[in-house]
This record gives structure tokens, sequence and C-alpha cells, in this order.
């Protein structure tokens, strides 16, 4: 099923991968995974680890798997060609589905939601939305939506925030239920389950005689409740609530400032640049917050160094150019992939200080399809060709999978380890 090749001092020579295709792709810096094993949200105190044992993420990646010769790259069956959804984990399949038009179920990436040890799908047929899980219906409702936000907490708990058909506003849904909804609002990023609690923020717009002004809300569980960036001129890019605490990161377009929220204060954020900082998105490892933002460094007509702040604080200046594509932060040490100037076909990891390039052909399948945790990480990276196997990067490890297909994304579950057997580095078992 695999073969197994080391990531160690690649050579400059080698050639960086080739990203994925940017109509794929997702909405750039973090996977939306934000539960453990079978949903479990990683904001509530963990469990009382046994003595003399360590608990060790394992990887559970989503693939598509093609008829043999399909170029599934291309797709000339336009998406309902009939293939496979597997779910591998140490390197064995231990999930397999049919996908396809005639089985309710997409192998589109931006469809399929890799949580905990589950592989989640939406579909739209007709004038409905089907919702399943490792390949079985768990319900559908009336509309045809195109689901931005997904989130399992336990067996029971779906939540999804999706746009309508007609493309405007928002529906917040529990298992297929409405909880709430706005028909001309706007979602902005960080939604999350925070200690089982789904939240999120969007802004609705009112009229008044001076022209159209966003007004910002919080939705709590599908609570509504106003929230303000500090001044009217100010614009929230990104909004998210970690153990309880609304985090906030604004822009203020008239001074070129952008500001750092937790809770009620509100901290400029500084980095040595003359032109005005371009807020990205807050990241969170379910502990800290990570503000992402480029900083022109010559003005705002020159090039923009991208630097990551945590908890207000500079912790990482990228280098000049260099672009990120998505990011996953853990404590102090920084995953993150990205490309230099305009050349998105070539990507680079980036693990504390270093830039490694991916193997030629390759990129990041999506956002989605990489993960940091407890120390450990997984890049999972589709090729270019289809006479190419996808590969994961594990650990510094690359693992190729013989399957003529595309990886979806990526979860991870906990398993129990003695010390001695965390200590050994064999980072393939947990593919």
């Amino acid at each position: 099923m695999r073969r197994v090749f080391m990531l160690l001092c690649l050579s400059a020579a080698v050639a960086a991968g080739v990203s994925c295709n940017p109509e794929n792709c997702e909405c750039p810096f973090q996977s939306g995974e934000e539960t453990g094993p079978d949903g479990e949200d990683p904001g509530k105190e963990p469990e009382e680890e046994p003595e003399d044992q360590k608990k060790i993420p394992v990887f559970n990646i989503a693939l598509a798997s093609y008829p043999e010769g399909y170029d599934w790259l291309r797709d000339p069956d336009y998406g309902i060609i009939e293939c496979y959804i597997k779910l591998l984990r140490d390197g064995e399949e231990v999930l397999s589905f049919a996908a396809g038009h005639s089985y309710g179920i997409s192998a589109y990436i931006g469809r399929v939601h890799c949580t905990g040890s589950h592989v989640y799908t939406d579909y739209t047929i007709s004038s409905e939305t089907i919702i399943g899980k490792d390949g079985k219906e768990l319900f559908r409702y009336s509309g045809n939506e195109m689901i931005e936000e997904f989130a399992a907490d336990g067996e029971t708990c779906i939540y999804t925030l999706g746009i309508p058909e007609d493309g405007e506003g928002w529906i917040f849904r529990k298992n297929g239920a409405i909880v709430a909804s706005s028909s001309s609002g706007r979602i902005i990023s960080g939604f999350r389950l925070d200690g089982g609690v789904p939240v999120f923020a969007c802004a609705e717009y009112a009229e008044y005689v001076t022209g159209t002004v966003p007004e910002y809300y919080l939705v709590r569980d599908g609570e509504m409740s106003a929230i303000s960036p500090g001044s009217p001129q100010e614009t929230f890019y990104s909004v998210m609530s970690v153990n309880g605490t609304v985090y906030a990161l604004s822009s203020d377009p008239d001074s070129g400032k952008a500001y750092f929220h937790e809770g009620d204060d509100r901290t400029e954020l500084s980095y040595s640049g003359n032109g005005s900082i371009v807020p990205e998105c807050l990241l969170t490892d379910g502990s800290s917050v990570y503000a992402l933002a480029g900083v022109p460094e010559y003005g705002d007509d020159g090039p923009a160094r991208e630097i990551l702040w945590k908890d207000g604080e500079v912790l990482v200046a990228f280098e000049e150019s260099f672009k990120v594509l998505a990011c996953y932060p853990e404590e102090d040490r920084v995953l993150a992939v990205g490309y230099y100037g305009d050349d998105w076909g070539s990507q680079f990891m980036f693990l504390d200080g270093e830039y490694l390039p991916f193997p030629e052909n390759y990129g990041l399948a999506a956002v989605s399809a990489g993960i940091m945790t407890a120390g450990h990480y997984c890049l999972c990276l589709n090729p270019f060709e289809i006479s190419m196997p996808p590969l994961c990067i594990l650990d510094g490890e690359i693992v190729e999978i013989d399957a003529n297909g595309c990886f979806l994304g990526v979860g991870h579950t906990w398993e129990y380890v003695t010390d001695a057997d965390a200590g050994h580095d064999d980072s393939s078992e947990n593919v």
C-alpha cells in the first residue's frame, strides 16, 4: 500500500512540488478540525494518562481512489465517476466506501471532512443537501447549500454552517435543523467548537443615510450578541472563542494599523515596516491564539513579509516574499506551507525556522490535509500527474501511497504508548 522514504537534508537542487489547483484549495491557513477522537473537543480537560504511558496522535487520512487509468485531475466525467473514499490508519485501510452521484457522496475535496476517526461528507442533489458519515447517510434537509464550516461533537451532534444556493447570507444547523440564519450576512473566519459549543462571528449590513455600515455579531450556540472592533472604521477579519474568551483580528484602513483583541483588551500588532499591516486570520492550538498578517517593509506598493504573532507578540517573521498557504502552530513551534513570490507551483515546508522544498510535482492537498499536534505532524501532498502516487510527510518521513487518486483530508485520534515506545522515532507507524 505504501513505500517510505526520508525527507532529511533535501538538497537545494531538488525542485519543489507543484501546488494544488487554486480552484480546489480551501481558504488558507489552518485546518478546520477542532475535534479529537470521535469528535472529542480539544479544549476540554484531557483525561489523566495512565502511569508510565504517554498519549500520542494517530493520523487518519482520507483518500479518493479512482479506477485505474482514470484522469482524476482533469475529471472528464465532471465529478460523477464512481470511485472509493478510503480511510488509512497506521498504513492500513480501515474503511472504504463508494462515492459518486448515485450514492449521494462526492469525492470533491471541499465536501469531505475527516474528523477524528470518521469521514463525513456533504452532497447536494436536486433541492436537497445530504450529510453522510463513513459512507452512510445521516440526514438530509431541503435546500441546496454549500457547506462552509463543519464540526462533529461526539457521535450525535453535527454542526454545519452553509451558504444558500443564491450565495446570499448563511444558515447554521444542528443535525440538519436550522438554529440560526441570515438572509444577507457574511461569515467571518474563526468557526470552531469551544468546550463543545459552536461559536462563529458574522457581519450584518445596516443602511444609513451615510451609506451601508457593517455590524458585527458573535453567534454562540445559535445565540447572537453584538461585538465591536473598537472604532467605527475598523473591520473584523477573524473572530474565535478559545476557552470561553473571545479573540479577534481587526484593522483600521485609515491608519493602516492592525489590532489583536483578547476579551475587552485591544493591542496593536507591530513590526518594523513602512506599509499598512494586512490582517489574514487567527489560528489556535487550543490554548494560545496566533495572528497572521502581511507587513509591507518598503511601503504599501512593495513586497510584504508575513508575520505570525502569538498572544500579540511576534513569534515568526517568515522570509521576505514567502507567502503562507497553511499554518499549523503549536506552542512555540510552527509548521507552515508556502511558496515564494508568484511561484505558487513550487511549495516549501517551513518547520522551526527551516524551509524544505516539497518533492517535484507535489503540493499540499488542502489546508484540511495538514495537522500538527502533540509535537507530531502530517502533511498530505497530491501529485500533478496521474502517473504519480500521493505522498504524505509524517514527522520528516515521506510515505508513498500506491493509488490512482488524491488525499482529501486528515484527522487524528489518540493512543497510549509506554515512555520507551514514545521515544522511538518511527513515524510511519502513524500513517
